[in-house]
C-alpha cells in the first residue's frame, strides 16, 4: 500500500473539479492506497473530506506521492513543491487575468502568481496531467513534461433525481429556453450571451426566456453590470439569474432548457457540456479554449461572438428537426466516449507508474 495525496487551494460543494477529487480518492482507496485530500479552505458541507494542509506537514516524507491540483496561485502550490516525495500535477488552467482586472483585482493577481508558480514545477514533477489537450499544450509551452490529457470524471449518476414540478411549471409555457450554467465571471461572456438573446427574441422568437445559472460571489460588480444590460434590452422578465442552487434544482433547469448555450472565450474542460449532452440538450457554442476538443464533434460551434450569427444558428436549431436531431445524435456518441472511458484504470496506471520509478 502507498501513501498518496490530493492537495488543492479550495475543496467546494457541488464543483465539478471538487467532485472529481473525491472520485480520485475512492479510486486510490479501493486499490488499497492510503489517500487524504489536503486543503487552504473548504466549504461547510464538504470540511468533513478533508484536512488543512498545515497538518501534512509533520508526515511529509520522500516515499509518498503528492497529487496537486493546479489552477489558480496558492501558498498550498509553494508547500507541495517544497515538500519531498514523488509529485503528479493535475493542470486544470489559469484563467487569463486580464478578465478580472477591473472587477476583482484580487483575483487577477492570483491568476497572475498562478502562472509565476506553475514556471516553478518545470523539471519538478514526475508526471503533469492536463484535462484536455488544450491544458496539455499549455505545459508543454512551460516546458513542464513529462505530461499526458486525462479528462475530468463526471458522476452522471448524481443527476438521477426527479424534476421539481414548481419550477417546471413556472417556466414551460416559454417556447424556447436557453440556458446557461457555470460561474459568472467574464471570461464567460454572459454580456455577449444576453445581446445574442436579445436580437433572437427580437427576430425569431417573442416567447423565448434565458436561464443563468450559478454562483457570481466576488463578482457582484460584474453581475450588477449584466443586471443593467439586461435592464437596457427591456429583458427583465424573461432572462433568471438563479444564483447558487441545490442539485435538485440544476436537474430541473437542465429538464427545462431546449438549448444549451455557452459563449465563454476561456475554458479548460467546460463540464457542463457534459452535462448538457447526458440531459439531450442540442449544443450550441464559442469555439474558444478547450471547447471544441471537450465537444468532439458534438455540438455547433461559432467562431465569433456576432450577435445576429449566434441568434440565427440557434433559431435553425430550435426549428429545423433534421438539424437538431443531428447534433443530438452525434453528442450521443461523445457522451458514449467519456461514459465508457476507463478513468480508474488509467489513473491508477498513471500514479503506479509514478510511484514506483
Amino acid at each position: 500500500m502507498a501513501v498518496i495525496h490530493q492537495f488543492t487551494p479550495v475543496l467546494s460543494y457541488g464543483d465539478a473539479i471538487s467532485d472529481y477529487m473525491l472520485e480520485l480518492q475512492k479510486f486510490l482507496r479501493q486499490a488499497g492506497h492510503e489517500s487524504h485530500i489536503y486543503v487552504e479552505r473548504c466549504h461547510p458541507r464538504v470540511a468533513h473530506l478533508c484536512k488543512p494542509f498545515s497538518q501534512y506537514e509533520p508526515l511529509r516524507n520522500p516515499d509518498h506521492t503528492l497529487i496537486l491540483h493546479f489552477s489558480i496561485g496558492a501558498d498550498i502550490n509553494i508547500f507541495v513543491w517544497l515538500s519531498p516525495g514523488k509529485k503528479i500535477l493535475i493542470y486544470h488552467n489559469i484563467t487569463p487575468h486580464t478578465y478580472f482586472e477591473q472587477v476583482n483585482p484580487l483575483l487577477a493577481s492570483q491568476c497572475l502568481l498562478g502562472r509565476y508558480q506553475l514556471s516553478l514545477f518545470r523539471n519538478e514533477i514526475d508526471l503533469a496531467l492536463a484535462d484536455s489537450e488544450f491544458n496539455r499544450q499549455e505545459l508543454e509551452e512551460y516546458g513542464i513534461v513529462p505530461n499526458a490529457e486525462f479528462p475530468i470524471y463526471v458522476s452522471f449518476e448524481k443527476f438521477q433525481k426527479e424534476p421539481l414540478q414548481d419550477i417546471l411549471e413556472m417556466y414551460s409555457h416559454y417556447t424556447q429556453r436557453w440556458l446557461f450554467v457555470g460561474r459568472l465571471i467574464p471570461n464567460k461572456r454572459i454580456d455577449a450571451l444576453i445581446q445574442s438573446f436579445a436580437v433572437y427574441r427580437k427576430h425569431y422568437e417573442k416567447n423565448a426566456m434565458l436561464i443563468i445559472v450559478g454562483s457570481w460571489n466576488g463578482f457582484e460588480r460584474y453581475v450588477r453590470q449584466l443586471k443593467e444590460l439586461v435592464r437596457t434590452y427591456g429583458l427583465e422578465d424573461v432572462v433568471l439569474f438563479t444564483g447558487h442552487i441545490t442539485l435538485e434544482e440544476l436537474v430541473t433547469f437542465y429538464h427545462l432548457a431546449t438549448l444549451y448555450i455557452s459563449l465563454s472565450e476561456h475554458e479548460g474542460f467546460c463540464v457542463p457540456l457534459l452535462e448538457a449532452m447526458h440531459f439531450r440538450l442540442p449544443i450550441l457554442a464559442l469555439n474558444r479554449g478547450a471547447v471544441a476538443g471537450t465537444l468532439k464533434g458534438g455540438g455547433a460551434l461559432v467562431d465569433e461572438l456576432d450577435p445576429h450569427l449566434i441568434a440565427e444558428t440557434a433559431h435553425y436549431i430550435l426549428t429545423q428537426n433534421h438539424i437538431r436531431t443531428q447534433i443530438l445524435s452525434q453528442q450521443e456518441h461523445v457522451l458514449h466516449y467519456y461514459r465508457t472511458y476507463p478513468y480508474e484504470m488509467v489513473f491508477l496506471n498513471f500514479v503506479e507508474m509514478v510511484s514506483h520509478e
